[in-house]
């Protein structure tokens, strides 16, 4: 007997003899997970059954979809451009037919379908001079499907950090302040959020979670969102009048008085903020606060907040 065949009988022999379940040996059997390579290609293959304008010649699918974005019939266009790709073989005529169908689902306002197809382009052809135009692309479709302040806000977390990707690693691209103006509001929404969570504490009268989530925001967000900073201080000033805070509402009110004068809330909060500086200066015998550390790095906005909760 050769070794090889020697090796083949052991092999067999070690499989009959594996009790019924177990686990076979690294690379043996079909229980083991193979790579996938080619998840984009069964994707599109499967797709393929699903759209019947994939049996007809590529040069005819061409020619109607041509027709039908004259027309302006784009949602249909947009059916042969995936049939084209489920058919066509050439790099090239995939690539560009891929962000054409992904431009003509933003034409129409599928959000869903646009972020998609531009994030797969992303994904795929990185090396295209589209590429950054792709990203801004899908970073604006994925806006479009977040959500409002009161609602689950996974998107807009999942949007945010497609976002600081691109400006952490494109800081010079044309699309960068399109691109960070979108993180703002992201940011801004994510806030108005925790706002939301605030109040809901606060009206329960459970003033320790409210404090905690007050923390939480003011840590999370005022550092790259500094225009949020007027509406914290509000609800700092909010919580400490509930728990008879002196202290805590006197430096909220110096802060608001000192460094956003003009802001609309420190306006409506404060009528005379000479009595605020001289009731601060009496308690604790100090003219001024401590110096604060200024935000830091491309993401700092001082963007206007929409601070208004549902």
């Amino acid at each position: 007997m050769t070794i090889n065949r020697f090796a083949s009988f052991l092999c067999g022999a070690l499989l009959f003899c594996l009790p019924a379940g177990a686990n076979m040996p690294f690379g043996m059997g079909q229980n083991m997970k193979q790579p996938d390579f080619g998840g984009i290609q069964k994707k599109e293959k499967k797709g393929s059954h699903k759209n019947p304008l994939a049996q007809k010649p590529l040069d005819e699918l061409k020619s109607e979809k041509t027709k039908l974005i004259a027309r302006k019939d784009y949602e249909s266009a947009a059916k042969y451009l995936d049939a084209i790709r489920m058919v066509a073989t050439d790099t090239e005529e995939l690539k560009n037919c891929l962000l054409e169908m992904a431009d003509l689902y933003f034409t129409i306002g599928d959000w869903t379908k646009a972020e998609r197809a531009y994030q797969e382009f992303v994904m795929l052809y990185p090396g295209s001079d589209k590429y950054e135009y792709a990203y801004c692309k899908a970073a604006n479709s994925g806006k479009k499907l977040m959500s409002e302040p009161d609602r689950d806000q996974t998107k807009t977390e999942e949007v945010l950090k497609f976002c600081q990707e691109f400006i952490e690693s494109h800081k010079t691209s044309e699309y960068l302040d399109e691109i960070t103006q979108i993180a703002t509001e992201c940011r801004q929404t994510l806030f108005a959020s925790e706002v939301n969570v605030f109040d809901f504490y606060f009206k329960s009268k459970n003033y320790k979670a409210a404090q905690k989530r007050l923390d939480t925001l003011s840590k999370e967000y005022i550092p790259t969102l500094p225009a949020a900073e007027p509406k914290a201080l509000e609800l700092t000033i909010q919580l400490a009048q509930a728990q008879n805070n002196t202290q805590s509402m006197l430096e909220a009110q110096f802060k608001l008085v000192t460094k956003f004068p003009e802001d609309q809330i420190t306006k409506s909060l404060i009528t005379s903020p000479e009595q605020v500086k001289l009731a601060w200066e009496q308690k604790f015998n100090a003219p001024t606060l401590p110096e604060q550390p200024k935000p830091t790095g491309a993401h700092a906005s001082s963007n206007t907040i929409n601070t208004t909760t549902a």
